[in-house]
Protein backbone atom coordinates (compact mmCIF):
# COMPACT_ATOMS: atom_id res chain seq x y z
CA UNK A 1 0.00 0.00 0.00
CA UNK A 2 2.78 2.43 0.90
CA UNK A 3 4.70 1.63 -2.29
CA UNK A 4 1.64 2.38 -4.42
CA UNK A 5 0.93 5.63 -2.54
CA UNK A 6 4.45 6.96 -3.01
CA UNK A 7 4.44 5.93 -6.67
CA UNK A 8 1.28 7.95 -7.37
CA UNK A 9 2.75 10.93 -5.49
CA UNK A 10 5.81 10.82 -7.75
CA UNK A 11 3.66 10.55 -10.88
CA UNK A 12 1.54 13.50 -9.75
CA UNK A 13 4.61 15.65 -9.10
CA UNK A 14 6.29 14.66 -12.35
CA UNK A 15 3.41 15.23 -14.77
CA UNK A 16 0.97 17.73 -13.25
CA UNK A 17 3.04 20.37 -11.48
CA UNK A 18 5.26 22.95 -13.23
CA UNK A 19 9.03 22.48 -12.95
CA UNK A 20 10.91 25.54 -11.68
CA UNK A 21 14.44 24.08 -11.54
CA UNK A 22 16.51 20.97 -12.16
CA UNK A 23 19.51 19.74 -10.24
CA UNK A 24 22.15 17.08 -10.92
CA UNK A 25 24.28 15.60 -8.15
CA UNK A 26 27.39 13.43 -8.07
CA UNK A 27 28.96 12.31 -4.81
CA UNK A 28 31.64 10.07 -3.31
CA UNK A 29 31.38 9.02 0.33
CA UNK A 30 33.40 6.79 2.64
CA UNK A 31 32.41 5.17 5.94
CA UNK A 32 34.81 4.04 8.67
CA UNK A 33 34.28 1.88 11.75
CA UNK A 34 35.76 3.51 14.84
CA UNK A 35 34.38 0.93 17.26
CA UNK A 36 31.74 -1.83 17.17
CA UNK A 37 29.02 0.80 17.71
CA UNK A 38 30.58 4.05 16.45
CA UNK A 39 30.98 4.92 12.76
CA UNK A 40 32.30 7.98 10.94
CA UNK A 41 31.77 9.16 7.40
CA UNK A 42 32.96 11.82 4.95
CA UNK A 43 31.44 12.91 1.66
CA UNK A 44 32.18 15.22 -1.27
CA UNK A 45 29.22 16.18 -3.44
CA UNK A 46 28.95 18.30 -6.57
CA UNK A 47 25.61 19.92 -7.45
CA UNK A 48 24.72 21.58 -10.72
CA UNK A 49 21.51 23.61 -10.61
CA UNK A 50 19.63 25.32 -13.44
CA UNK A 51 17.50 28.13 -11.96
CA UNK A 52 17.20 29.57 -14.59
CA UNK A 53 20.92 29.75 -15.42
CA UNK A 54 23.91 27.71 -14.34
CA UNK A 55 24.50 27.17 -10.62
CA UNK A 56 27.32 25.14 -9.06
CA UNK A 57 27.61 23.87 -5.50
CA UNK A 58 30.48 21.89 -3.91
CA UNK A 59 29.54 20.35 -0.57
CA UNK A 60 31.89 18.76 1.98
CA UNK A 61 30.45 16.98 4.97
CA UNK A 62 31.36 14.72 7.86
CA UNK A 63 29.23 12.66 10.23
CA UNK A 64 29.31 10.45 13.31
CA UNK A 65 26.78 7.67 13.99
CA UNK A 66 26.36 5.68 17.21
CA UNK A 67 24.27 2.51 17.20
CA UNK A 68 23.08 1.93 20.75
CA UNK A 69 20.82 -1.04 19.93
CA UNK A 70 20.03 -3.39 17.04
CA UNK A 71 17.30 -1.08 15.75
CA UNK A 72 18.15 2.42 17.00
CA UNK A 73 21.02 4.79 16.27
CA UNK A 74 21.79 8.49 16.71
CA UNK A 75 24.09 10.70 14.70
CA UNK A 76 25.29 14.20 13.94
CA UNK A 77 26.47 15.78 10.69
CA UNK A 78 28.09 19.03 9.56
CA UNK A 79 28.39 20.21 5.95
CA UNK A 80 29.97 23.24 4.30
CA UNK A 81 29.24 24.38 0.74
CA UNK A 82 31.24 26.46 -1.73
CA UNK A 83 28.72 28.14 -4.00
CA UNK A 84 29.10 29.75 -7.43
CA UNK A 85 26.03 31.45 -8.81
CA UNK A 86 25.30 33.75 -11.70
CA UNK A 87 23.67 37.17 -11.44
CA UNK A 88 20.27 35.82 -12.47
CA UNK A 89 20.06 33.46 -9.53
CA UNK A 90 17.79 34.56 -6.71
CA UNK A 91 18.17 33.03 -3.26
CA UNK A 92 15.68 30.28 -2.49
CA UNK A 93 13.86 30.88 0.77
CA UNK A 94 13.21 27.20 1.43
CA UNK A 95 15.58 25.30 -0.86
CA UNK A 96 18.83 23.65 0.19
CA UNK A 97 20.81 24.56 -2.91
CA UNK A 98 22.16 27.81 -1.45
CA UNK A 99 22.71 26.74 2.19
CA UNK A 100 26.31 27.50 3.15
CA UNK A 101 26.51 25.79 6.55
CA UNK A 102 24.34 22.98 7.80
CA UNK A 103 24.37 20.98 11.03
CA UNK A 104 21.94 18.25 11.94
CA UNK A 105 21.12 15.61 14.54
CA UNK A 106 19.48 12.32 13.56
CA UNK A 107 17.55 9.56 15.28
CA UNK A 108 17.20 6.46 13.08
CA UNK A 109 14.94 3.45 13.56
CA UNK A 110 15.71 0.48 11.29
CA UNK A 111 14.23 -2.90 12.20
CA UNK A 112 15.22 -6.13 10.49
CA UNK A 113 13.71 -7.04 7.13
CA UNK A 114 10.30 -8.62 6.88
CA UNK A 115 10.00 -12.17 5.57
CA UNK A 116 9.28 -10.80 2.06
CA UNK A 117 12.61 -8.86 2.06
CA UNK A 118 10.95 -5.48 2.62
CA UNK A 119 12.48 -3.13 5.17
CA UNK A 120 11.12 0.10 6.66
CA UNK A 121 13.50 2.80 7.93
CA UNK A 122 12.58 6.03 9.73
CA UNK A 123 15.09 8.88 10.04
CA UNK A 124 14.04 11.85 12.16
CA UNK A 125 16.30 14.91 11.74
CA UNK A 126 16.66 18.30 13.40
CA UNK A 127 18.54 20.64 11.06
CA UNK A 128 19.85 24.20 11.16
CA UNK A 129 21.04 25.77 7.90
CA UNK A 130 22.44 29.21 7.05
CA UNK A 131 23.58 31.16 4.00
CA UNK A 132 26.43 33.45 5.12
CA UNK A 133 24.96 35.99 7.56
CA UNK A 134 21.31 35.36 6.73
CA UNK A 135 18.86 34.31 9.39
CA UNK A 136 19.25 30.57 10.20
CA UNK A 137 16.58 28.16 9.00
CA UNK A 138 15.59 25.42 11.44
CA UNK A 139 13.74 22.32 10.23
CA UNK A 140 12.31 19.09 11.50
CA UNK A 141 12.60 16.42 8.80
CA UNK A 142 11.17 12.92 8.87
CA UNK A 143 12.26 10.53 6.11
CA UNK A 144 10.39 7.24 5.80
CA UNK A 145 12.08 4.76 3.44
CA UNK A 146 10.83 1.43 2.14
CA UNK A 147 13.40 -0.73 0.37
CA UNK A 148 13.05 -4.15 -1.23
CA UNK A 149 16.04 -6.46 -1.61
CA UNK A 150 15.31 -8.16 -4.91
CA UNK A 151 18.79 -9.70 -5.29
CA UNK A 152 22.35 -9.21 -4.08
CA UNK A 153 22.92 -6.56 -6.75
CA UNK A 154 19.48 -4.94 -6.72
CA UNK A 155 17.94 -3.04 -3.82
CA UNK A 156 15.34 -0.49 -5.02
CA UNK A 157 13.73 1.93 -2.57
CA UNK A 158 11.11 4.64 -2.29
CA UNK A 159 10.88 7.34 0.38
CA UNK A 160 8.86 10.34 1.50
CA UNK A 161 10.33 13.23 3.52
CA UNK A 162 8.48 16.36 4.74
CA UNK A 163 10.33 19.47 5.99
CA UNK A 164 8.70 21.44 8.81
CA UNK A 165 9.97 25.01 9.26
CA UNK A 166 10.15 25.69 13.00
CA UNK A 167 10.28 29.50 12.73
CA UNK A 168 7.26 29.71 10.42
CA UNK A 169 5.59 26.67 12.02
CA UNK A 170 4.59 25.39 8.59
CA UNK A 171 5.23 22.44 6.35
CA UNK A 172 7.38 24.01 3.63
CA UNK A 173 8.99 21.18 1.61
CA UNK A 174 8.00 17.64 0.66
CA UNK A 175 10.41 15.25 -1.05
CA UNK A 176 9.59 11.97 -2.79
CA UNK A 177 12.47 9.61 -3.59
CA UNK A 178 12.85 6.76 -6.06
CA UNK A 179 16.21 5.00 -6.22
CA UNK A 180 18.29 1.85 -6.27
CA UNK A 181 21.39 0.74 -4.37
CA UNK A 182 23.67 -1.70 -6.21
CA UNK A 183 26.54 -3.30 -4.24
CA UNK A 184 29.78 -3.62 -6.22
CA UNK A 185 32.78 -5.17 -4.39
CA UNK A 186 33.42 -2.86 -1.40
CA UNK A 187 31.33 -0.04 -2.85
CA UNK A 188 27.67 0.74 -3.35
CA UNK A 189 26.30 2.67 -6.33
CA UNK A 190 23.23 4.69 -5.32
CA UNK A 191 21.19 6.11 -8.20
CA UNK A 192 18.38 8.36 -6.96
CA UNK A 193 15.62 10.50 -8.47
CA UNK A 194 14.04 13.10 -6.18
CA UNK A 195 10.96 15.25 -6.72
CA UNK A 196 11.00 18.23 -4.35
CA UNK A 197 7.77 20.13 -3.78
CA UNK A 198 8.10 23.61 -2.21
CA UNK A 199 4.97 24.97 -0.57
CA UNK A 200 5.01 28.76 -0.90
CA UNK A 201 2.22 31.13 0.09
CA UNK A 202 1.05 31.87 -3.45
CA UNK A 203 2.79 29.28 -5.60
CA UNK A 204 3.89 25.65 -5.53
CA UNK A 205 7.34 25.06 -7.01
CA UNK A 206 8.82 21.73 -8.09
CA UNK A 207 12.48 20.83 -8.45
CA UNK A 208 13.74 17.59 -10.00
CA UNK A 209 16.97 16.15 -8.61
CA UNK A 210 18.95 13.34 -10.25
CA UNK A 211 21.88 12.00 -8.27
CA UNK A 212 24.55 9.31 -8.39
CA UNK A 213 26.60 8.47 -5.29
CA UNK A 214 29.52 6.08 -4.89
CA UNK A 215 29.72 4.76 -1.32
CA UNK A 216 33.03 3.29 -0.09
CA UNK A 217 32.88 0.95 2.93
CA UNK A 218 35.95 0.68 5.16
CA UNK A 219 34.15 -0.70 8.20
Amino acid sequence: MMKATLFFILVFFAFWLPVTSQEYRGAVSAEFGLSPKLEAGVEIELRKVFYPGSYFNRTFQGKLDYKFSKRWSVGTMYSFSLIDKDEEFSDEAEGESSDRNKISTDIVYQPKRFNNNLRLTNRFRFQIATLDDNRPKAYLRNKITLDYKVADKLNPYIALEPYYNLRLQKLKVIRAYLGNEMPLFNTVLDLCYIVELRLNEKTTDVQYILGLKVKLDYK
